[in-house]
């Protein structure tokens, strides 16, 4: 952690502070919501793994390991001079609730999802690194130390693959609804409208 805080960079942080707003959840419900337009069972699909994944980490995190100290909190009850630490600024340092990394679980998730849909697989290695920059962006604004990001990864991935192979096996939800998107509706609509006017 003293290591990867000696190596912050002022032109970084809003870089890292970016990657960790998309782990919060933001790239996920706005890659949901687009997805009703397109499809509704990858729309239900893609907020079901996205629930499954954050839900989880936020269940160990606040029930299971609620005590585990966060990195700042932790140098702090060990003693260890926190003035030299570097803080990046509008960043609020929390200090409980450490254990899993939340967003590293989701941003896994979005990851590991990305190389399912996208039929081009030359962009999964992107996907992959996007994934890990959103677990180091949690090393990098001092909130979780590498086994938080390396466990909420791991949950992230596990939970990802079990529940895409469950609902890509059973094609949930099904029925000829799921497999449109509103783009469809709104076309049949137009087609209605143009039937009555001929």
């Amino acid at each position: 952690m003293l290591w990867i805080n000696a190596h912050t960079y002022a032109f970084l942080d809003n870089y890292f502070l970016f990657l960790t707003y998309i782990g919060d959840g933001l790239a996920y419900t706005i890659l949901a919501i687009l997805l009703i337009g397109f499809q509704f069972r990858k729309s239900i699909q893609a907020w079901i793994l996205f629930g499954l994944s954050s839900l989880t980490a936020q269940f160990l995190k606040r029930a299971v390991f609620a005590s585990t100290l966060r990195p700042y909190a932790y140098f702090q009850s060990m003693h260890i001079p926190v003035n030299s630490i570097r803080l990046v600024p509008g960043v609020q340092i929390y200090m409980q609730n450490s254990f899993p990394s939340g967003h590293a679980a989701t941003g896994m998730s979005l990851a590991l999802l990305l190389c399912f849909w996208v039929k081009n697989k030359a962009y999964a290695p992107l996907f992959l690194v996007l994934g890990l920059s959103i677990a180091y962006s949690r090393m990098y604004l001092f909130e979780h130390f590498l086994w938080d990001c390396w466990a909420g990864s791991l949950i992230g991935v596990v939970l990802t693959l079990l529940g895409y192979a469950l609902l890509d096996h059973s094609q949930f939800p099904k029925g000829n609804w799921a497999s449109k998107g509103l783009k469809d509706f709104i076309r049949r609509k137009g087609k209605h409208k143009n039937q009555e006017k001929n």
